[in-house]
């Protein structure tokens, strides 16, 4: 592992990664997912030395809560992987707004690197506690065709049908995508 840039949306995720990276009381635990890693790769007792590993690796912690100015991804050194975790769809607006926001967010990643995106499928909204937020609605033909504009080439996807049915989110699915940026992308 080299290093590990992190964007966070909201003040709130900023403060709650800065007290697990610093170990401070009240971060969120995140062992159970640094021993699953760990049992994955047949070394479930090392999972302390992996959830160390991943904490010094990540360098910096960049804020980005205005998509309208793409200048803070810009300062982040070329990458080789973007990890988006359901955020681009609960950012946009519009068809046309996804787009824009997909090769901002992926402006810094190099010729061939890869993109690694967790979304959900026709999710209008969710809510916390009792405020309910909208979300723009994608398909998975959407998402396709909003990666394919933007220069990648999808290497593997998956897609996991809703097994619970509740009343805080409402989804088809949920979608996950391994692309890789082309050497002559429009990005």
């Amino acid at each position: 592992m080299k290093e590990i840039f992190m964007v966070k949306f909201t003040d709130h995720h900023r403060k709650h990664l800065k007290r697990w990276l610093e170990k401070k009381e009240g971060a969120t635990d995140w062992s159970f997912v640094f021993q699953k890693v760990c049992e994955l790769e047949g070394n479930r007792d090392k999972w302390q030395e992996k959830e160390a590993q991943v904490r010094k690796s990540i360098k910096g912690v960049i804020e980005w809560d205005d998509f309208e100015n793409s200048s803070v991804i810009t300062q982040l050194p070329e990458v080789d992987c973007v990890l988006s975790l359901w955020k681009l769809n609960v950012v946009s607006k519009t068809k046309e707004e996804l787009q824009r926001n997909l090769k901002k967010f992926t402006c810094s990643l190099k010729p061939g690197g890869q993109l690694i995106l967790f979304t959900v499928v026709n999710m209008s909204y969710y809510k916390l506690g009792e405020q309910k937020f909208f979300v723009f609605k994608v398909d998975i033909d959407d998402i396709k065709e909003s990666l394919n504009n933007a220069g990648f080439v999808i290497e593997e996807e998956n897609y996991l049908p809703k097994k619970v049915i509740t009343d805080i989110v409402d989804y088809e699915g949920l979608f996950f995508i391994l692309a890789r940026k082309k050497s002559e992308s429009p990005i």
